[in-house]
């Protein structure tokens, strides 16, 4: 399986489920993580995507500590179910505190 399978998966949960995901590119830095959702309902995670197998580098890692540092919720799956459940928790997680 690539991580565009896993990435098509992860988008159509989220999409189906009324809320945004988008790509993200933030030039002139690198290690982001590639996804960030936003809840209908209030609130947003990152996401990063990897093929089935992969973990992210160690800048990725650095970078998703920093996010966390400043209490972002930050997750990475290899697989489109786990991608899933993170997104499903974060999503009870955030809607939770918006109410």
């Amino acid at each position: 399986m690539l991580e565009s399978s896993v990435e098509k998966a992860f988008l159509d949960a989220v999409t189906k489920n009324g809320d945004l995901c988008f790509k993200i590119k933030i030039l002139g830095i690198a290690g982001y993580p590639d996804r960030i959702v936003f809840f209908k309902g209030g609130g947003f995670m990152w996401m990063e995507l990897k093929r089935p197998g992969h973990e992210p580098r160690k800048l990725q890692l650095h970078r998703m500590k920093q996010l966390r540092g400043y209490k972002h919720a930050v997750y990475w799956a290899d697989t489109s179910e786990k991608a899933i459940e993170y997104y499903e928790t974060e999503k009870y997680v955030q809607t939770r505190k918006t109410s």
